[in-house]
């Protein structure tokens, strides 16, 4: 009778630890071949990139120290976090990143504060382009999206009509300015799904990228251990 018991015990949890082993399987191997897919996809060649033009750096039109660069938005170097010096179609410019404030744009030769604008951002990506590049739009982002899924914003998404497709990327007052094919934005795709990134814009933001890793984690984790013990009693028994 007691026997009888133990077989029945063992029959149940033997049970109940393949349904977890099963389901924990099916549910780690779905996300391990989306993960080999995205990776695989991620490193294929994407095509060569059109040439890009190189830009012309006006050293002469530096008049403006950065320290008068920073007095013009009213800042001073306790509130500065960085500067960069960036080309913009009517010279230089500063790029200036404050503490706890929006990033500035302040021109160079004359100290004005420039206002970011979509004529500003288009000419900004034409200069990356050689002459002939044909300006397909300009359109303004205030969110990360599958093709632009990480960077400053808002930001302004500049696409040309040609055949790699062209769009760049530009945040001038953060000093950023990404051009990016029809290939390397697939690529980049893939590698932000690869890493979880899109969790990034979740609620919750970085804690709920880190709290599905560790959920994908345990499920491995359970699936391993309920494998191994399915196995015990087989080589017990041999």
């Amino acid at each position: 009778m007691r026997q009888s018991l133990a077989r029945l015990r063992l029959t149940n949890d033997r049970r109940n630890v393949h349904w977890w082993h099963k389901w924990t399987g099916i549910l780690g191997g779905i996300a391990l071949v989306g993960w080999i897919i995205t990776g695989a996809v991620m490193i294929l060649p994407h095509g060569s990139n059109p040439p890009v033009a190189a830009p012309q750096l006006d050293v002469g039109a530096l008049v403006i120290s950065p320290a008068a660069a920073a007095r013009a938005i009213g800042a001073d170097s306790a509130v500065v976090r960085s500067m960069t010096l960036i080309p913009i179609p009517t010279g230089m410019a500063y790029a200036i990143q404050r503490r706890g404030a929006s990033p500035a744009l302040v021109d160079a030769s004359s100290g004005a504060v420039i206002t970011e604008t979509p004529e500003l951002a288009s000419r900004i990506a034409q200069a990356l382009e050689l002459p002939g590049a044909t300006l397909a739009g300009v359109e303004r982002l205030e969110r990360h999206t599958l093709g632009y899924s990480e960077g400053p914003l808002p930001v302004y998404e500049v696409s040309f009509r040609d055949p790699a497709g062209v769009v760049t990327y530009v945040a001038a007052r953060a000093g950023y300015a990404r051009r990016t094919t029809r290939g390397t934005r697939i690529a980049r795709m893939f590698a932000s799904v690869h890493l979880f990134s899109p969790l990034n814009h979740a609620p919750g933001g970085n804690d709920t990228r880190a709290a599905s890793l560790w959920i994908a984690s345990l499920v491995a984790f359970i699936s391993l251990l309920t494998g191994y013990w399915l196995l015990l009693p087989q080589r017990r028994k041999r």
